[in-house]
């Protein structure tokens, strides 16, 4: 969709009359430049805001040059021109003004009293500034005006609430100078040390694997241009994508029509190296589909279970009887025997798939059994083992996570009494899980998740 300025936006005031004092005259230039700049972007709304934060940094450049020519001003490398984090960002970040990080934001509404600040120019250590600049933008006027200024300390004292899912804080417009003469007194005198800014903190790779997982999940919505990314993503998420250049290129490309190949999960070992792990298991192929575990209820394994060599066992209504020729220990019954001597109680509605993984010449049996506990909740049983007649090796390991958190992780040691491992987990009928497995060798391999839609 071809975006066009003449097409008045959220933020046009057809009764403005009077055109303040202080005002930068846009050029025609300064027009096409910000149309093309907006043109990056797919969804119109997100076409729209770049559009009016490219206007605000013409205009910004200009009064800059008016009233402080000496000052350097260095925008070649600011989110505006960097599509991925345009995108997700409104606002103009990575600016340097004479050596001082500043971030430009292009008023919505001149008489709105409440502003909507992007939290990663604040919450973020490469997005934040020591300067944040109020832009009023009147498009119809190719007009721009510099209107006031706040420092990231005071924004960050004055949010007004803080709601953890939310891609903005809310901050009071009265929190902002509006003598712009001072800005430039700022501008030169302020030691940017004298403003603390958020200290970069890594994201781990637990967190970008799941998110990688779960990005591919939401691929049909994250593409259509209906539902705003604010509405399908927590700021959680969105805060990793953006520390991340791997998911941010991804999104957009996906955002731009095109075709990506799916995420690949990379899954940290904790007790082995990271670097050694992120390698091992990128060389792993990946199967970006979910597996649907709710049909092997009505007995029917599911096309991408097929697709990635799952095996639907007999019904397990028959007491294990059919579980004989496929058993992931000598006798299958034993194993189920040692799991209710837990506490581990298998629904007579249950059913399950097994899978074969080979790694290092060694054949992992896997055992999904899946059931429903109520109306809104169902159970994933996770049984890891070998073949029969092959020795489980010590190091095996089971770990399972959902979209925030590992929820098990289990390890087969020297000390163990059993020659598998099992591991159980509840969750509604909207959740995935993902499961890791590793043959103890440190080199782990990322299952497709398993979702419950029966």
């Amino acid at each position: 969709m071809m975006f066009s300025p003449s097409n008045p936006g959220p933020s046009d005031r057809q009764d403005w009359t009077v055109l303040p004092l202080d005002t930068v005259t846009l050029s025609n230039a300064d027009i096409e430049n910000a149309v093309q700049v907006s043109q990056a972007i797919s969804k119109p709304d997100r076409q729209w805001q770049i559009y009016r934060h490219a206007l605000a940094l013409s205009g910004f450049k200009q009064w800059l040059r008016s009233r402080s020519p000496r000052f350097p001003l260095h925008a070649e490398t600011c989110s505006l021109y960097q599509p991925a984090i345009a995108s997700l960002v409104e606002s103009v970040c990575q600016l340097s003004v004479n050596n001082m990080k500043v971030c430009l934001l292009a008023l919505g509404c001149l008489d709105d009293p409440i502003l909507s600040i992007p939290r990663a120019v604040l919450d973020l250590s490469d997005y934040a500034a020591q300067i944040y600049i109020l832009v009023d933008v009147l498009e119809e006027h190719q007009q721009v005006q510099v209107v006031g200024y706040g420092t990231h300390s005071q924004l960050m004292s004055q949010i007004i609430e803080r709601n953890p899912t939310s891609w903005t804080y809310d901050i009071a417009k009265a929190t902002f100078t509006t003598d712009v003469d001072s800005l430039l007194l700022i501008l030169e005198r302020l030691d940017p040390n004298s403003v603390p800014l958020p200290q970069a903190v890594g994201v781990e790779t637990n967190a970008i694997a799941i998110l990688s997982q779960r990005l591919n999940q939401l691929w049909p919505r994250l593409r259509d241009p209906e539902f705003p990314l604010e509405d399908v993503l927590s700021w959680q998420e969105a805060a990793i994508i953006l520390q991340c250049v791997e998911q941010q290129n991804w999104l957009y490309q996906l955002q731009m029509g095109r075709e990506p190949l799916p995420l690949r999960p990379v899954f940290e070992d904790k007790y082995q190296s990271s670097a050694q792990n992120i390698e091992s298991i990128a060389a792993q192929p990946l199967a970006p589909s979910i597996v649907n575990a709710g049909q092997w209820l009505q007995n029917q394994l599911g096309q991408i279970a097929q697709d990635l060599e799952w095996v639907l066992m007999p019904s397990l209504s028959l007491g294990f009887r059919g579980l004989r020729s496929a058993s992931l220990v000598d006798n299958f019954e034993t194993v189920v025997a040692s799991l209710n001597a837990d506490g581990i109680a298998i629904s007579p509605h249950a059913q399950g798939a097994y899978k074969d993984i080979v790694q290092n010449e060694l054949t992992l049996r896997l055992y999904a059994i899946i059931w429903p506990l109520d109306k809104n909740e169902w159970v994933l049983l996770l049984i890891l083992g070998t073949t029969p007649g092959t020795p489980a090796p010590m190091g095996m390991r089971l770990t399972v996570y959902d979209q925030s958190q590992c929820l098990a992780d289990r390890q087969l040691s020297a000390t163990s009494s059993d020659g598998y491992l099992y591991a159980q987990v509840v969750g509604d009928r909207q959740e995935c899980f993902w499961v890791v497995i590793d043959n103890g060798s440190g080199h782990p391999i990322a299952l497709a998740p398993f979702s419950f839609d029966d």
